[in-house]
């Protein structure tokens, strides 16, 4: 949760009985490429974006389908959108597939 989250928690009487911890998010820093950065902003261009995290493993995969299921049909109907994937590849099947 947030920081803003915790205060609210535990500044809410309905929560007193409750022990409420806030644990760090787990997000490391990153380098941004610029390279790749530039190639998704020229993908993303006049379109709606849709970004998914998530790992590429089979527990995922009913859920990664249906993303991709949406946005095309939404570009079937007319509609740019696009959708990115983020995440690191578990299933190296469910990536071929997808």
């Amino acid at each position: 949760m947030s920081l803003e989250n915790l205060k609210y928690f535990k500044e809410s009487n309905q929560f007193n009985s409750s022990r409420i911890e806030c644990f760090p998010n787990r997000c490391v820093p990153f380098n941004d490429d610029e390279i790749v950065s530039s190639e998704i902003l020229k993908i993303a261009a006049n379109r709606t974006s849709f970004l998914r995290i998530s790992r590429i493993t089979d527990h995922y995969k009913s859920s990664l389908i249906q993303s991709i299921n949406l946005v095309r049909d939404l570009n079937n109907d007319g509609l740019k959108v696009c959708l990115f994937i983020v995440g690191v590849v578990q299933s190296e099947e469910l990536f071929t597939l997808l």
